[in-house]
C-alpha cells in the first residue's frame, strides 16, 4: 500500500510535534517555536513573551514577543559562558522571513526555467543523500540480522 505523504514530510511532521509549544492564556502557540537556530552557539531559540517591559527612561513597553537563546538563558544563572545574551523580535524575524519569501517568488516569476532547474537539482541532491543513508541503515540491519541469526543456531544447538 503506497504511503499517504511522503517520508520527508512525515519526518518534519514528527520533528515539529517532539516542539513543545506553550500558548499563553490570551495568545496562541508561535509558529516558529523549535525552528529558529543560533547562529553563535547552534542553540534553539526560545519565544519569550510577557505583557509589558519598560524602556530606559521608565515608559512601560506592551507587549513583549522575542526569541533567545536557550543556551543562555539556561547556563547564565550558573555563570557558564556557552553563548552571549541577544535576542531578535519575532515581528522582525516574520518580517525577514516574508522578505525571502517574496524576493523567491519574483525569482520564480523572472526565470521560471532556471528556478525549475535549481529545485530539481536540489531535490536530486536530497534524494541522493537519502538514499546513500538508507543503504547504510540496509547494510547494517542486514548485518545485525545476520548476526542474530547466528545466535540463534548457536542457542539451538547447544540446547
Amino acid at each position: 500500500m503506497p504511503a499517504i505523504v511522503d517520508t520527508e514530510t512525515w519526518e518534519l511532521a514528527q520533528k515539529l510535534r517532539r516542539v513543545v509549544r506553550r500558548p499563553m492564556e490570551e495568545h496562541a502557540p508561535n509558529p516558529l517555536t523549535g525552528l529558529l537556530i543560533c547562529a553563535d552557539c547552534g542553540g534553539r531559540l526560545h519565544n519569550r513573551r510577557s505583557d509589558y517591559t519598560t524602556d530606559r527612561n521608565g515608559k512601560r513597553i506592551w507587549p513583549v514577543d522575542t526569541y533567545e537563546c536557550e543556551n543562555y538563558r539556561k547556563n547564565a544563572a550558573k555563570f557558564v559562558d556557552v553563548c552571549s545574551i541577544h535576542f531578535i523580535r519575532t515581528s522582525v524575524v516574520r518580517e525577514l522571513i516574508l522578505k525571502t519569501i517574496r524576493r523567491v517568488t519574483e525569482y520564480a516569476k523572472i526565470n521560471e526555467s532556471e528556478f525549475v532547474a535549481k529545485l530539481r537539482a536540489d531535490s536530486e541532491v536530497q534524494q541522493a543523500d537519502a538514499a546513500k543513508s538508507h543503504r547504510k541503515l540496509l547494510a547494517r540491519n542486514e548485518r545485525r540480522i545476520a548476526e542474530l541469526d547466528t545466535l540463534f543456531i548457536k542457542i539451538y544447538e547447544d540446547a
